[in-house]
């Protein structure tokens, strides 16, 4: 992989963290006030690392299948850039 791809790869699993921290403690309000069920706090704890740990492995996973069947011709799509203007120039260095 390339720093690149690490960069990217980082990025994803921050915004992963963030919106699995703000789901567990909407989950963990909505507990709160319903207080019909008492469940331990670490309970709660290992649900979140789990569900990160799940989460960030499928997304990986998923980006390391991808970019296999690309490397196999799957999935790519030719395109023919016509133009030297720097719009038409910058999308060809972007895309390959």
């Amino acid at each position: 992989m390339d720093a690149d791809s690490v960069h990217v790869l980082l990025d994803e699993a921050g915004a992963i963290v963030l919106s699995t921290s703000f789901g567990m403690m909407v989950f963990l309000a909505a507990i709160f006030l319903v207080r019909g069920f008492a469940y331990s706090r670490g309970l709660f704890l290992i649900a979140w690392v789990l569900l990160l740990a799940f989460l960030i492995s499928v997304r990986v996973s998923a980006r390391l299948i991808r970019a296999f069947l690309r490397s196999r011709g799957i999935g790519v799509r030719r395109v023919l850039v016509v133009g030297e203007e720097r719009n038409s120039s910058q999308y060809g260095r972007s895309s390959g």
